[in-house]
């Protein structure tokens, strides 16, 4: 069972009351095709006009794990102080902390109560694979918009139909995600991540976006998939609604309340993550 969560969590969401967003989705036109230093451009311009934001929605996800398919639908909330700090729970079980999972610029956190009573976290400096529940924390961010774009020469542009594919290579030469955005407004619609075999380990679909602030916007919608193996196994689907997104403020005692890792006290089984593998702490 504790791996069955884990492998739900490591999905992606992973991903979240308040005033509900707004109907419909923002229309931000962009006359004209943009050129690759144009398109990186747009997206690290909303990046800048993040802002901090609290969300409430209900997440329905589906796994296959150990020859056995679960499903399950439940609320959650989720706090995001960007770029990196995020803190979610997932009522499960009726425990609104369920499902805890968090992270901030030195490590990442999950912790499950429901029957496994596990605590799984690591530190960002020991990770190298690209999977795992290192994954979730990293493609939340982007599910968000909050796109990590630190160095144009990685990327290149292609075109599919009414889509711009923006592929970002690695230091190998290999791809390491792809970004597709809508030509008309800019707004990222799937982003596809790769693993070290140059395949496709999971992806997000994102749609029906709502603006937070100025410049910033959020999909409501989103649907991740993790690639199983030949057989399936490992493979999930989640799929999130937002009902709620609005702008947020945290006070460093606040931030220190969401985004700190929180003591291992209570857990029967703790983990610790280092380069992917999850290897068992003594108590």
């Amino acid at each position: 069972m504790q791996r069955r969560i884990v492998l739900l969590i490591c999905s992606g969401i992973l991903l979240l009351g308040g005033c509900g967003p707004e109907k419909g989705e923002p229309t931000p036109v962009f006359e004209g095709e943009k050129t690759l230093a144009e398109v990186l451009s747009i997206l690290k311009s909303r990046t800048q006009s993040s802002r901090p934001m609290k969300a409430n929605g209900q997440c329905l996800w589906q796994s296959y794990s150990e020859g056995e398919a679960t499903k399950e639908s439940f609320a959650m909330k989720l706090w995001a102080n960007p770029p990196g700090e995020v803190y979610m729970q997932g009522d499960v079980a009726f425990n609104p902390r369920g499902i805890v999972l968090g992270s901030n610029a030195r490590e990442f956190w999950l912790l499950v109560k429901p029957e496994s009573s596990s605590y799984s976290w690591g530190l960002w400096s020991e990770q190298s694979a690209a999977g795992g529940l290192m994954l979730v924390p990293k493609s939340l961010d982007e599910a968000l918009g909050i796109m990590k774009i630190t160095d144009d020469k990685n990327w290149s542009m292609s075109r599919e139909g009414d889509l711009g594919v923006l592929v970002k290579r690695n230091d190998k030469g290999g791809i390491a995600k792809k970004l597709y955005v809508n030509r008309r407004d800019y707004l990222v619609r799937k982003i596809e991540y790769f693993g070290a075999d140059g395949k496709v380990v999971a992806f997000v679909e994102l749609d029906e976006y709502v603006g937070v602030s100025k410049g910033f916007y959020v999909s409501t919608s989103i649907r991740i998939i993790v690639r199983g193996d030949e057989k399936g196994e490992g493979s999930a689907s989640i799929t999130i609604n937002l009902t709620s997104v609005k702008p947020e403020s945290f006070t460093e005692r606040r931030r220190q309340v969401f985004f700190n890792r929180p003591p291992t006290k209570g857990f029967k089984h703790i983990y610790k993550i280092i380069d992917g593998n999850m290897v068992e702490q003594p108590g």
